[in-house]
C-alpha cells in the first residue's frame, strides 16, 4: 500500500554478508544479493530523520565451536 506524504514508513533493514533484506511496515519485503568488489568495500548509509536502532548479531559459527 503506498504511503502518502507526512505518514511514517517503518523500515527494517537486515544485512547478512552479501544479502540485504528490506522490510517495510512488517508487510512488504525486498531481498537483494550484493557483491562487493573487495573486502571492506561494502557500507550502509542512513539518511533522513527518525530513530535508528542497530544490532550486530553474533555468528552462528562462533557459537557452535
Amino acid at each position: 500500500m503506498p504511503h502518502s506524504a507526512g505518514t511514517t514508513l517503518n523500515l527494517r533493514v537486515l544485512v547478512d554478508g552479501s544479502v540485504v533484506e528490506i522490510i517495510a511496515d512488517e508487510v512488504t519485503s525486498s531481498t537483494h544479493r550484493i557483491y562487493a568488489s573487495g573486502v571492506g568495500d561494502c557500507s550502509v548509509q542512513l539518511t533522513g530523520s527518525g530513530a535508528v536502532d542497530v544490532w550486530e548479531m553474533p555468528s552462528i559459527w562462533q557459537l557452535s565451536q
